[in-house]
């Protein structure tokens, strides 16, 4: 009877997968870069841990922390955003939240697919946990709107402090060395990618303009092709992988798909 629960999940994993496999097709965690995850559950939390040093940071956002939200649709404060996502979608929600703060998360709670749910209940028990407060790291300001309304901000001090809790440590070990070029035709859209992917782990050396284009195309040594950084980076944005030169080096070419999805232009 000790491992009755343990065999009904069993049958009802394999008769997910027995009717396509539909939790299986989500998956996204590759079980060995960070896992993150955005909690939509009393107010917004970001829960993340890097397996390959067993620790953990738990950190919840002010309700009266302003966003700049992708896709043009405005700024919103953290408390309201879920009034917001029923109009834009649960994943607008969590994509305005990990632009804004500059960090990759793995999923949400509103579309947390079943393998990834089974692998966050088997290592989240193994991780030592830090739950850390915005306002005591120093990485968020008093802002007053002119009607006197006020609320939070980031303010410089964030991104320092994002890389070292939400770095990974798998991809930060792959020694990536990253060109930018923002083909989107948006300014600014090519430094917002590069943040994104420093507090990553990876590091920027270039960016760049380049001739507008559609899609995301993304060059790398034919030898790294299946490496996580390569794998991250294609999911994040939707790129097309090519063959590259440099083994270490990483190309990004964005495109105007990447526009529509930051700016909705």
């Amino acid at each position: 009877m000790k491992n009755l629960g343990f065999w009904i999940l069993i049958v009802v994993v394999l008769g997910v997968a027995g009717v396509g496999g539909v939790g299986f097709l989500g998956r996204r965690w590759d079980g060995t870069s960070r896992f993150t995850v955005i909690f939509f559950e009393d107010g917004v939390r970001v829960d993340s841990f890097d397996p390959q040093i067993g620790k953990g940071v738990r950190m919840a956002l002010p309700s009266d922390l302003k966003i700049e939200s992708v896709a043009g649709k405005g700024e919103w404060n953290i408390g309201v955003l879920d009034k917001a996502a029923k109009n834009f979608g649960w994943t607008w929600a969590a994509d305005s939240i990990s632009d804004y703060l500059g960090l990759v998360y793995t999923t949400h709670s509103r579309e947390f697919p079943l393998w990834d749910k089974l692998e966050w209940w088997r290592v989240v028990k193994k991780i030592e946990w830090s739950e850390v407060n915005m306002e005591d790291l120093g990485v968020i300001t008093r802002q007053r709107e002119p009607d006197g309304q006020e609320y939070w901000q980031l303010n410089g001090n964030w991104d320092e402090v994002a890389r070292g809790m939400f770095l990974s440590t798998e991809i930060a070990n792959q020694g990536w060395n990253v060109i930018v070029v923002n083909s989107t035709g948006i300014g600014g859209a090519g430094s917002r990618a590069a943040r994104l992917l420093e507090n990553m782990g990876m590091k920027v050396r270039d960016v760049s303009v380049g001739e507008t284009q559609e899609k995301c195309q993304l060059k790398t040594g034919k030898e790294r092709r299946n490496w996580t950084g390569v794998k991250l980076v294609e999911r994040l944005w939707g790129c097309e992988w090519v063959e590259g030169s440099e083994e270490s080096e990483m190309i990004v070419v964005l495109g105007r798909s990447y526009g529509r999805w930051w700016r909705g232009v």
